[in-house]
């Protein structure tokens, strides 16, 4: 449960839990949207070897040029 919790949003993780349902819709709808799953080789290292405000900007850049190749 706790990893769960940890993984899910609570919406998500209230219908996976609700047992009253026989069928689990785990889907919404969002229109003009797309998400991302990613793992970043090295990210715990090198996260941990520079200033947060590094970090963050690294991922800016990588998400902005990810967009632009979407």
């Amino acid at each position: 449960m706790n990893l769960l919790s940890c993984l899910l949003p609570i919406h998500v993780l209230s219908k996976f839990l609700d047992d009253s349902t026989s069928s689990r819709q785990f889907s919404d709808v969002y229109n003009d949207c797309t998400i991302l799953f990613a793992d970043i080789a090295g990210f715990t290292k090198y996260s941990s070897s520079v200033q947060p405000e590094e970090v963050v900007s690294m991922l800016k850049n990588l998400f902005d040029e990810f967009d632009k190749l979407t």
